[in-house]
């Protein structure tokens, strides 16, 4: 019965629906995480940008020492929060921040430094992630802005997960619905396959149960055992 129902055709089509209407689900969750997770980097890449953009402008108009104000003042309103902050001179002396020294980590291609900020996490095991962007300012001073991306990327983790699960379940109930169909698909053509069977070996009087479910099966009986009462 197994190997009859994985080689049937209703198990193929449903196996069929199963994959376009797995691809068609893959596609959607593929979608939430652009519009949320994907999203919110997007965000957070805007917003050092304006910040950098912002504390650019203020050097021009109050100078070092303002910069180096406006940077302290921030911090100090959040002292524990995501913000990374760091002014150095030409040859990257911290001034102004909460970075002890400027990162190793080369830039990418787009001007964005990722490194690992030291004892950030509540404990040992936490890696905390950091994504800046640096500017150098006139008269050679190095501003870097950036942001502790830990939150980011555990919400983002949660979300691929989440969505991971989901596609699971998704499959799994369609794979149970598909084999479910298929069995009943299976049942009702094994019956009408039976009792055309003893017809053939001569039992002329035998025709096929209707369902009364009005479905293509019943049609079928109906118009067959209709043919057999012309005989």
């Amino acid at each position: 019965m197994q190997h009859r129902l994985l080689h049937s055709f209703s198990f193929r089509l449903a196996f069929a629906y199963m994959v376009l209407f797995g691809i068609s689900v893959l596609l959607l969750l593929g979608f939430i995480y652009w519009s949320t997770a994907a999203y919110m980097s997007r965000q957070a890449d805007a917003t050092i940008a304006a910040e950098i953009t912002g504390l650019s402008e203020r050097y021009d108009i109050d100078g070092l020492t303002g910069l180096i104000n406006v940077i302290n003042e921030r911090l100090s309103r959040k002292p524990t929060g995501s913000s990374i902050y760091l002014l150095t001179t030409t040859i990257n002396t911290p001034i102004a921040g909460n970075l002890n020294r400027w990162p190793a980590t080369q830039a990418d291609k787009e001007g964005w430094l990722n490194f690992q900020l030291e004892n950030a996490g509540r404990d040992k095991n936490e890696i905390h992630l950091a994504r800046a962007r640096s500017f150098t300012l006139t008269g050679g001073f190095h501003l870097l802005v950036g942001r502790d991306i830990y939150e980011l990327e555990e919400t983002q983790r949660r979300i691929i997960r989440a969505l991971i699960l989901g596609f699971a379940i998704t499959l799994v109930l369609g794979s149970i619905g598909g084999i479910v169909l298929s069995r009943r698909v299976m049942k009702r053509l094994e019956a009408i396959n039976t009792t055309s069977r003893e017809i053939i070996n001569g039992d002329l009087s035998r025709r096929i149960t209707l369902q009364h479910s009005g479905d293509e099966f019943d049609s079928l009986a109906g118009n067959l055992n209709a043919m057999l009462d012309q005989i």
